[in-house]
């Protein structure tokens, strides 16, 4: 009893501590975004005017079209808001457009709204899936941020879930700028990995040839309200398929980018793994020829310079941790044997799920074992 007590009143103060220390980053964010406006307008020769023609976009989204053509949307801070001299953060201003590409669209965005983008804080880059069913859009969006030197390559990617125009919209009202909202609402996993999430960065890394497959967070509107609703799986630039939340937190423990797992036991027991440690080998297993008939037969085969042996790759993962039962209160020997029955479920949960990502990824020759110890 007094072990529950202890357990609950600690998960009490953690989470008086999460709140307290997000409160506290959300304050921190406003006074720096408020400290950075009235620099800019007190540099010499830089009055409010210049300040007014200035636009600084925290949210960028780009939805590819059928024609080539692109649908730009930006949302940044509204700093004549009656509300900016507290927080510059309050609210946003929304902008879109119809373009060739986002070059075209920048200067579009300027000439409309007597507003110069600056790209230099944006947070979050949202695309629909039609730029990866086209290589054109895809070189096109990363061409743009290749050669905007203001544009920060470590912006997060999300992957648009519907029309992009419902999230760029007043209606959402959302507490704070979309950037920051979005923001936070991924830098909240503490579960995950700070390189799990994909940025511009590492979208530029598969555009030129790293092999890494990547978890797209996928943007949705889940009772009117902006969330997380799975991950889109990306390989060599292509959407190879989509994978629920629980999917994408299975993909991300076997790449190596959870600090905290947690799953059900079958019969309900929650399990929580941490100080997790992912090993990852390779070996080659070659069909061996059975008797000295075979073999000879092999080596004539070969003497044509024609290859009969079948060569697969072989993937050990091996899956370590701190295996912890989180929702049943038992004595040392019962929990003992839950933990060694949790690592049995989690092992056969994770090698179905390793055998459907191969399948997905197309990845035939390469089978994937998965130890859990």
């Amino acid at each position: 009893m007094i072990e529950r007590q202890v357990t609950e009143m600690k998960q009490k103060v953690d989470q008086k501590i999460d709140s307290e220390y997000q409160k506290m980053r959300i304050i921190l964010c406003a006074l720096c975004w408020t400290i950075f406006v009235f620099c800019l307008a007190c540099l010499g020769g830089c009055g409010v005017n210049e300040l007014e023609n200035q636009a600084f976009p925290l949210a960028l989204g780009v939805e590819a079209q059928d024609d080539g053509a692109m649908k730009l949307y930006l949302a940044y801070p509204n700093l004549q808001d009656e509300k900016a001299s507290e927080n510059a953060l309050s609210s946003d201003v929304f902008w879109e457009g119809e373009v060739s590409d986002l070059f075209t669209g920048m200067r579009k965005m300027s000439e409309n709204s007597n507003k110069n983008p600056d790209l230099n804080h944006l947070k979050v880059l949202i695309l629909n899936p039609r730029v990866f069913a086209s290589e054109d859009a895809a070189e096109a969006v990363l061409s743009f941020f290749e050669k905007e030197t203001d544009a920060a390559w470590n912006t997060y990617v999300l992957l648009a879930e519907g029309p992009m125009d419902q999230f760029f919209s007043e209606d959402m009202q959302l507490p704070e700028c979309m950037g920051i909202y979005l923001e936070d609402l991924l830098e909240e996993w503490k579960h995950v990995k700070d390189n799990a999430f994909v940025t511009v960065g590492t979208l530029m890394q598969q555009f030129y040839g790293v092999e890494e497959m990547m978890c797209i967070p996928k943007l949705e509107l889940q009772d009117e309200k902006l969330n997380i609703g799975g991950f889109a799986v990306l390989h060599r630039m292509k959407i190879a398929g989509n994978l629920s939340l629980q999917e994408g937190y299975d993909a991300l423990l076997l790449q190596n980018k959870m600090r905290e797992y947690q799953f059900q036991m079958k019969d309900g027991t929650g399990v929580t793994v941490e100080q997790l440690r992912i090993e990852k080998k390779d070996a080659e297993q070659r069909d061996r020829l059975q008797n000295d008939e075979e073999k000879d037969a092999e080596k004539e085969v070969q003497r044509e310079g024609t290859k009969n042996e079948t060569q697969n790759t072989v993937k050990k993962i091996t899956v370590q941790g701190s295996f912890g039962i989180t929702n049943r209160m038992e004595g040392s020997r019962k929990t003992q044997k839950l933990e060694a029955q949790a690592k049995r479920e989690l092992e056969t949960k994770l090698q179905s799920f390793a055998e459907k990502w191969q399948q997905m990824i197309g990845e035939e020759t390469e089978s994937v074992q998965v130890v859990v110890e």
